[in-house]
């Protein structure tokens, strides 16, 4: 037991770790996703607010293609790799993530991403996108929780990868 609890370690421990089950992740970042698009939608609408003016504005853009809007003529097939990719994370889970806590994080983020931007996909014909940021009239495109998950899981794995590379790198 820890001296300032009356939980033992094991227990917080156990807790913890089903929290950040990657299906708890996955839900999570479903979860926020889609709570902050429905008060996008709501809320929001089309009128844009600005939060941190020459830097930051919440906005309403309805993207039917992928990043910077490519392939928005081709929703269908979007839908159809997303759901493709999420088949095969699912099935190949185990072997990505080789015991490695931190792959189990980035994969789940990643998961949780897809699936928030596929359910709007399929359920309102596009993905709802609002975190606009700025610097004049330079812009980065607007994105979303779903987007920001999927980029959190690519940082991740690239630092895991570069991490790994030194550490065999200095034992060869």
């Amino acid at each position: 037991m820890n001296a300032d609890s009356s939980v033992p370690n094991s227990s917080r421990n156990t807790a913890a770790a089903y929290l950040m089950s990657p299906a708890n992740i996955i839900m999570l970042v479903f979860i926020a996703d889609q709570i902050s698009k429905l008060a996008i939608l709501r809320l929001l609408g089309h009128n844009v607010q600005t939060i941190i003016p020459g830097f930051f504005r919440i906005v309403l853009v309805q993207n039917k293609g992928a990043a910077w809007g490519i392939f928005s003529n081709y929703p269908e097939l979007l839908t159809a790799i997303a759901f493709i990719a999420l088949i095969v994370i699912i099935a190949s889970f185990k072997k990505i993530c080789a015991g490695k806590r931190v792959n189990e994080i980035a994969l789940s983020l990643l998961a949780g991403g897809i699936t928030g931007n596929l359910f709007d996909r399929i359920i309102r014909g596009s993905v709802v996108d609002f975190l606009d940021f700025y610097v004049g009239d330079n812009r980065w495109p607007a994105f979303n929780i779903a987007d920001s998950a999927i980029t959190i899981s690519v940082m991740l794995f690239l630092l895991n990868s570069f991490l790994d590379d030194r550490k065999n790198a200095k034992s060869a």
